[in-house]
């Protein structure tokens, strides 16, 4: 059954799929985006706490997205992050977490890091995202309520901010979403490993993609298989 549309001052009706009308949210080219360069950030050395306090001078942080934060932020400088998105609207369904995993493996992407979102959300706002919704599909990491969670870009109502997103492996996403990684690297792209998501550089060396990246060859861990509890932050 379609259900009214998410934004509150509004009467229409989603089609099914999507939590927007086509006014609010009209829908998206289904074309795919390959390896176009959305956005870029560059990495200055800043601790967790003094981008939490640029953040939080334009924009909402939730406390989900502070706890995964403090667990797995890494702090670099000078390391340039360009990202690339898969479009929900790629998909004709409500993709889960394993497939964009999956198409994102087909596509030879990056895995982002956490201080990469985190100067993603600093550097832009909302408008100049262009999208309501953008998940930032770092290797997901577990809230003290043990549920996995990748950062997200949103604006709710009027609300913009950084938040947390549940990333079960199989969690249906809504297709209003982007989903960005980083861009691949012809000397070195990482790889999922299909059985468990697992992320992991096809040779030890890839000393094009630690110049680009710095040191982030951490492995993704296995994602228990548990459907999402419809947690929205």
């Amino acid at each position: 059954m379609n259900a009214k549309c998410a934004v509150s001052t509004c009467k229409n009706i989603a089609p099914r799929g999507r939590i927007f009308c086509l006014t609010c949210h009209p829908r998206l080219p289904r074309n795919k985006m390959t390896n176009k360069i959305l956005f870029s950030v560059t990495s200055r050395g800043e601790s967790k706490e003094t981008l939490f306090k640029k953040i939080e001078k334009k924009s909402y942080i939730s406390s989900y997205a502070k706890e995964i934060i403090g667990k797995e932020f890494v702090a670099t400088k000078g390391i340039r992050y360009d990202f690339v998105g898969i479009r929900g609207t790629e998909f004709d369904h409500l993709p889960t977490t394993k497939e964009i995993f999956g198409e994102a493996k087909k596509r030879g992407y990056f895995i982002p890091t956490i201080e990469s979102g985190m100067l993603l959300r600093e550097k832009y706002t909302q408008n100049k995202l262009g999208e309501n919704f953008i998940a930032v599909f770092h290797e997901p990491v577990r809230h003290s309520d043990g549920r996995p969670n990748v950062l997200g870009l949103d604006r709710r109502d009027d609300a913009v901010g950084l938040y947390a997103w549940i990333a079960y492996v199989e969690r249906q996403w809504v297709r209003e979403f982007l989903f960005l990684f980083l861009a691949p690297q012809v000397s070195q792209p990482l790889v999922l490993e299909s059985s468990d998501l697992a992320l992991k550089p096809l040779s030890p060396s890839g000393k094009k993609a630690r110049e680009r990246y710095g040191k982030n060859k951490k492995v993704l861990n296995h994602i228990e298989e548990n459907t999402d509890e419809n947690r929205k932050s």
